[in-house]
């Protein structure tokens, strides 16, 4: 990332700015960031007094049936922050409240697709309401040559060294077309693609081959004097994260397709190698397992415990607002997977954005 000069300034105004517009007086700011060029000191971006902004825009469901958005570039700044109805894990800038409301969860691992809606879904149930910035806060190095250092090669070591990455499409440079329309794509900023091949791991997790987590786990046989160590393999395969991952994707749609989740029950219907291989990615993650609810104060409750994914509850939809609610304003249905022209557009004639 590559902030503005006085990004701090700009950003609480910018904030200050969408919370009068909010009519619950709370709001987020985020989007996709243009793009820079280069690293360390030959690094080039955007002049930041006259780059223009973008707004997040729905593009359509994948396979999945997870949303996929883009930031669309406008030809002209506005006035105001711009309300959106998607938001961008790439940049976010909001108050602390709303972490205390809306903590990452810690119990989906391995999600990639899927995180943004899952978070939307919650936040805007709460009541917060998300706007695009109107001016640019910060730039993103969306180019993958220009990545010296990675999650995995800082932290792997010599483990990530020959692991194969599934590459995203990359953003064309500023001013040239891409497609029909200049757009940024949803996740293109982030270090690993979720699907990669045998042995790549999701941005942001433990792996059982990094220098500080073992691949073996010891068992002590107790009751005697003499204790028996044991090794056993938790190197987990790729068929084992993608089973974990598609837990994970399940939970949230069911999330993102109902008024209330019932874990006990999505668990028990679950195949066993999905259990097993939770419990050996569980063994991996325990050190973020091991902060209970990633900050939410008072909230101790296990992933396991039905009502913690229920209406009201610190991983489930907010009370303030429904879904068919968020799917009226921004014209995404997330049960039905469909996508509204008004949605592709952010609510703006077409025109409005770069060709």
């Amino acid at each position: 990332m590559r902030m503005v000069p006085g990004w701090d300034t700009a950003c609480i105004q910018q904030l200050a700015a969408a919370e009068a517009m909010s009519l619950t007086g709370k709001a987020v700011l985020s989007t996709y960031p243009l793009g820079y060029s280069g690293a360390g000191p030959a690094a080039t971006s955007p002049d930041d007094t006259s780059a223009p902004t973008t707004l997040l825009c729905a593009k359509g469901f994948d396979q999945d049936g997870f949303l996929r958005t883009v930031g669309r570039v406008l030809r002209k700044r506005p006035a105001a922050p711009l309300l959106t109805h998607f938001w961008a894990a790439g940049l976010t800038f909001t108050r602390s409240e709303w972490l205390r409301e809306v903590p990452y969860c810690p119990y989906l691992p391995h999600l990639f697709f899927g995180e943004e809606s899952y978070m939307l879904a919650r936040m805007w149930t709460r009541g917060w309401d998300v706007f695009a910035p109107a001016v640019p806060l910060a730039f993103h190095q969306w180019e993958r040559s220009a990545r010296a250092h990675t999650y995995q090669r800082d932290k792997m070591g010599e483990a990530a060294k020959g692991q194969q990455q599934q590459p995203r499409q990359q953003p064309e440079p500023q001013g040239e077309k891409q497609g029909a329309e200049q757009e940024l794509e949803v996740g293109q900023g982030r270090a690993l693609e979720e699907g990669a091949t045998d042995g790549a791991w999701t941005a942001g997790t433990l792996s059982s081959r990094a220098a500080n987590v073992p691949t073996t786990a010891c068992c002590a046989a107790q009751g005697t004097d003499t204790t028996i160590a044991a090794t056993v393999d938790v190197t987990p395969t790729a068929a084992a994260i993608t089973a974990v991952r598609k837990r994970s994707q399940a939970q949230v749609l069911r999330v993102l397709s109902s008024d209330a989740v019932d874990a006990a029950a999505v668990r028990a219907r679950e195949p066993s190698d999905a259990r097993h291989s939770l419990q050996t990615c569980d063994m991996l993650h325990a050190a973020v397992l091991a902060q209970g609810s990633s900050g939410h104060d008072g909230d101790t409750r296990e992933e396991g415990d039905s009502d913690a994914w229920g209406l009201g509850q610190v991983w489930g939809l907010g009370t303030l607002r429904t879904l068919d609610q968020l799917a009226a304003a921004s014209g995404v249905d997330y049960a039905a997977k469909t996508v509204s022209a008004r949605a592709q557009w952010g609510g703006l004639p077409q025109d409005a954005f770069e060709m």
